[in-house]
């Protein structure tokens, strides 16, 4: 995997856009896709040139960009339980490991679940924790899912979506299908299942929290994860409807 694809991977699994980390960076948008795009050529030589950056934002970028290499490499290190939740989850029989955490900002915190054995690189099954301190509906939160996955049909033909609202409408359960490519060639998809829910956290106030499942195939698994994938779906979103979202209880 190339340097530039591990920081999309990274990216994505952080649940980062590319305008998020334009933000943050201080960068303007296009250089982030020029990074991510890649070629024969120095990635940053190329941004440097074309788009003629100032030195304190390629420093700031580099900085940004060097940290989201890092913490593919501290996977293997233990990560901190920030959420305060256990750090053994179970979902369909499987038993999952808290495997890495992060905080973009002082307002987002993520973790990462993994059966044992495998990695973030190239994952079977993960659970991933997003929680978001804001008072944001979890109907607007699924709305912005949704405007996200709508544009990135224009790019990705697997992409597709389904939306399920609880009977009281205080959660959202949002299924989605993701793909990516090389070479005109399907690499990887992605079944995703994300359930929303609006939680107190103590000495936070209102927050949003994001349990999601994630299971992937790849190259010629592909087929078989599809056949696989219609007969377990429902089971999938049953699962997810059963689960008990854990407390949460920020460690500092």
């Amino acid at each position: 995997m190339d340097f530039y694809d591990i920081i999309k991977d990274r990216r994505v699994l952080l649940n980062i856009t590319q305008q998020d980390l334009a933000e943050i960076s201080g960068v303007n948008l296009r250089t982030i896709k020029a990074i991510e795009k890649g070629n024969n050529e120095s990635i940053i030589n190329k941004c440097v040139k074309s788009y003629k950056l100032k030195t304190y934002n390629m420093k700031k970028l580099l900085t940004i960009l060097f940290a989201l290499f890092l913490s593919l490499s501290s996977m293997a290190q233990n990560p901190i339980n920030r959420l305060g939740i256990k750090e053994n989850l179970e979902f369909n029989k499987t038993d999952y490991k808290l495997s890495w955490s992060a905080k973009p900002n002082d307002n987002y915190l993520i973790q990462e679940y993994l059966p044992k054995g495998e990695n973030s690189e190239h994952f079977n099954q993960m659970l991933t924790i997003h929680l978001f301190i804001t008072d944001i509906s979890t109907e607007g939160a699924v709305n912005q899912k949704i405007n996200e996955l709508t544009a990135r049909k224009n790019t990705d033909p697997i992409c597709n979506y389904q939306v399920t609202k609880s009977p009281d409408g205080k959660e959202y359960l949002v299924d989605f299908l993701l793909g990516e490519s090389k070479d005109n060639k399907m690499t990887v998809v992605e079944f995703n299942l994300y359930r929303y829910k609006q939680i107190e956290v103590p000495n936070r106030g209102k927050a949003l929290i994001v349990y999601a499942y994630s299971k992937r195939g790849y190259g010629d698994d592909i087929t078989p994860f599809f056949q696989t994938l219609e007969n377990y779906r429902i089971s999938y979103l049953k699962e997810m409807i059963s689960t008990n979202i854990p407390t949460v209880k920020i460690e500092n």
